[in-house]
């Protein structure tokens, strides 16, 4: 992801409102993408989770660590406030998931159709950290160092813990952790 200019961000950091209006415009998106995936589809709680993830961000910015990038930073925020919703919202979105798959979509093919349906299936299986870690590994392109980063775990347990994921899907099986 392209990161924003560090005056931008210095300035957001600073509380200057126009700067945080396009630090927001920038990464939105972004944590759009992450948290709607973490959600599993839910779109009022990804809204709510994206919304929180700004408002966290907003409180710490002046804080950031340059070490990192914005993006991983804030991808850390939105792991974290996501996890926390997503924890306790997994039944409802296993039922939700389960009702969205029996609806048909008219405009889709039959196997298109039945590529999202396997998709939704195996994420649905996933714990949340679980389908979290996959989808950052594996749609969004982060790096195991990243991902370190993000979580707090050393990037040889994610490649343990991802492979495992892996395999577990492969073997049509449920958590990684069973």
């Amino acid at each position: 992801m392209e990161e924003l200019d560090t005056d931008t961000v210095h300035a957001a950091a600073k509380g200057e409102q126009k700067a945080f209006r396009q630090f927001y415009d920038h990464y939105a998106p972004f944590v759009w993408r992450v948290v709607y995936r973490a959600a599993d589809g839910d779109r009022d709680c990804a809204a709510q989770v994206t919304q929180d993830v700004f408002v966290r961000a907003h409180r710490a910015l002046a804080k950031f660590d340059s070490r990192y990038t914005v993006s991983t930073w804030l991808y850390r925020i939105a792991y974290n406030c996501a996890m926390t919703t997503v924890g306790r919202q997994r039944e409802r979105w296993k039922r939700e998931t389960a009702e969205a798959g029996e609806a048909a979509d008219p405009v889709s093919t039959a196997g298109q159709a039945e590529a999202r349906d396997m998709v939704r299936r195996i994420l649905a299986g996933l714990t949340p950290d679980e389908r979290f870690l996959l989808t950052a590994r594996e749609v969004d392109g982060m790096s195991y160092e990243e991902l370190e980063a993000v979580t707090g775990v050393s990037s040889g347990a994610l490649r343990t813990r991802l492979s495992r994921i892996k395999e577990s899907i492969r073997e049509g099986g449920g958590h990684a952790d069973q």
